[in-house]
């Protein structure tokens, strides 16, 4: 395919991956680097070819939104304000519309919005989370944090070998995904051997690599006769970036057979567009909102960061937890807090408190969780427990995203856990207005008082998978029981039988909200009930000024989001 000025897309898509590292002052191929690294992952989990030429693309060109935002803070040196994060937030989403105006396919352009999203949720745009990632973009967050690491930056030298492989490890089950994360340590444990010269046209890899790895060849050419001899490396040391470019020009698929096909698939269950809901909400005239299933997302640090009232709720415990800790808690923990909270985590008692916690996790496990409970139940301060639950809850995800196959790189949770602490959201100016609550929907939306409310409803039937399997050994833990329930949840997912009984359920919630001037109500199309049976409910109590929609049905386990607003 040609463009207007005679280039292919493959000679346009390499000119701006060049532009793009050039702008983010990379002293290497930063893009084709990963695109590289990407594709050789995305062979060896047997994807097809067209997911692997998305890959590919994506990868190129992950950064274009950064390039064409262009913000002044992006080479500044230390953390960012609250400002400047949330600006950063946006540039996989203005990616995603730049390569839709370039006219990429779909699934490229949903890699680019999710590159930045981490395994454990703490990413952005959407805060996505396990396999609610699609597998490209679990493979890019990968192979850009290896890139990342090992390349000079304005604000800091390309780590040591052993430094960076450190990193590399210890991001598994945080940001990345173990599994992918195992399999580039393989990959790269090969990529040190010197490269052998192959037959470029008995070995390609398809069109997206091929012209990853010439744009490579050409800017490194000189840095490819360089390759690092056999034995020179430390055995725990990563390739450089100089050794896999000169990799990069060759072909050689012999090292794809080996296949890793036991990665974790998505599938479709409901999830949260998080980045999709903040902008339509940045658009509504309100002071104060009323957020009746806060859902544990980091919406209401988005709506505290602007300034808002925010009333938040969810009669799950664990995600009340996680609201208090985003926008109620004043200060982070101290290491004098942390200190006595994983003090004798693994010091087993007579019994367990929770016995229910042996249904999720190894014995170790178990007991480090139920003592941290306990230990959290010692702090007085209600702002610092906050803290500490939400960090806790982070924890007890990292213990269960390991199996078998990947526990070599799980590390204890006495140094999981001052790593999670010390990558904690800056909290933003708490107002005195903004308050969580935990309790039953009905009963928070009567009592509520504010400009707008956001109803965010749970889908009738959606299978249980990704992040909201994670529910249920959160309420365990949080409420210190082995027979948490969360009965108003349930009361509008399992129990309905048929679609009116659904709609009966939530019209009696529009019915206690008349007082609300606005209505912000999110819905998806899975289970029983469609967004139009929601969108005809609405209209009976009041006129629907507008409908926003997000499609991500391109990728594995993505649905069409709806947002409708009513006055």
């Amino acid at each position: 395919m040609e463009t207007a000025k005679g280039q292919t897309r493959e000679e346009t898509l390499s000119g701006l991956a060049g532009r793009i590292d050039s702008f983010e002052k990379y002293s290497g191929p930063h893009s084709r680097v990963m695109a590289y690294l990407a594709v050789r992952l995305a062979r060896r989990f047997g994807l097809i070819q067209t997911d692997v030429n998305a890959i590919a693309e994506a990868a190129l060109a992950h950064d274009i939104g950064l390039f064409a935002m262009s913000p002044d803070y992006h080479s500044t040196r230390g953390p960012l304000n609250v400002e400047q994060r949330v600006d950063l937030w946006r540039h996989p989403i203005i990616g995603e519309q730049q390569m839709a105006k370039r006219e990429f396919g779909r699934a490229a352009q949903l890699l680019v919005r999710w590159h930045h999203e981490w395994w454990n949720g703490s990413g952005y745009p959407d805060g996505l989370a396990f396999e609610d990632i699609p597998i490209g973009a679990r493979i890019l967050r990968a192979v850009e944090l290896f890139s990342a690491v090992s390349s000079e930056r304005p604000y800091r030298g390309a780590l040591p070998p052993d430094e960076a492989l450190e990193v590399l490890k210890s991001s598994a089950g945080v940001e990345c995904d173990p599994y992918v994360m195992k399999a580039l340590l393989a990959l790269l444990e090969e990529l040190r051997e010197p490269p052998t010269e192959t037959d470029p046209a008995a070995t390609a890899f398809g069109h997206a690599e091929a012209e990853v790895n010439a744009a490579a060849a050409e800017t490194h050419a000189a840095q490819s006769a360089e390759a690092e001899p056999t034995g020179s490396a430390p055995a725990s040391a990563l390739p450089s970036i100089e050794a896999i470019v000169s990799r990069a020009r060759l072909k050689e698929p012999s090292q794809d057979d080996t296949y890793w096909g036991a990665w974790s698939r998505s599938r479709s269950n409901r999830k949260s567009l998080l980045g999709f809901e903040a902008s339509v909400l940045r658009q509504l005239v309100f002071k104060s909102i009323a957020v009746a299933f806060s859902g544990g997302s980091r919406l209401d640090w988005y709506l505290a960061a602007w300034r808002k009232h925010v009333l938040s709720n969810d009669p799950r415990a664990w995600a009340a937890a996680l609201a208090r800790a985003t926008i109620e808690a004043g200060e982070s923990l101290s290491e004098d807090h942390i200190a006595r909270l994983l003090r004798d985590v693994y010091v087993p008692r007579a019994s367990l408190r929770n016995p229910g916690l042996r249904v999720w996790f190894t014995e170790t496990d178990a007991w480090a969780m139920d003592n941290l409970r306990a230990n959290i139940d010692e702090i007085e301060d209600a702002a610092h427990r906050a803290r500490a639950m939400a960090l806790g809850i982070q924890a007890g995800d990292y213990a269960l995203s390991f199996n078998e196959e990947t526990r070599g790189l799980k590390q204890p949770l006495t140094r999981v856990f001052p790593m999670l602490a010390h990558q904690s959201l800056p909290l933003p100016t708490a107002h005195l207005q903004t308050h969580v609550f935990n309790l039953p929907a009905e009963e928070f939306i009567r009592n509520s008082h504010a400009d707008a409310l956001y109803l965010s409803l749970p889908a009738a039937h959606a299978e249980h998978a990704g992040s909201a399997v994670r529910g249920d050994w959160r309420e365990c833990w949080v409420r210190a029981t082995q027979n948490a329930e969360t009965d108003e949840l349930l009361a509008l997912t399992a129990k309905p039988q048929s679609k009116q009984a659904y709609l009966d359920a939530v019209d009696r919630l529009l019915g206690l909200a008349a007082h609300i001037k606005t209505w912000a109500i999110g819905c998806q199309d899975v289970g029983i009930a469609s967004a139009r049976d929601i969108s005809e409910l609405i209209k009976v109590r009041r006129a629907v000024r507008a409908t926003y929609s997000k499609d991500v049905t391109e990728a594995a386990g993505g649905m069409r989001s709806y947002i409708m607003i009513a006055e």
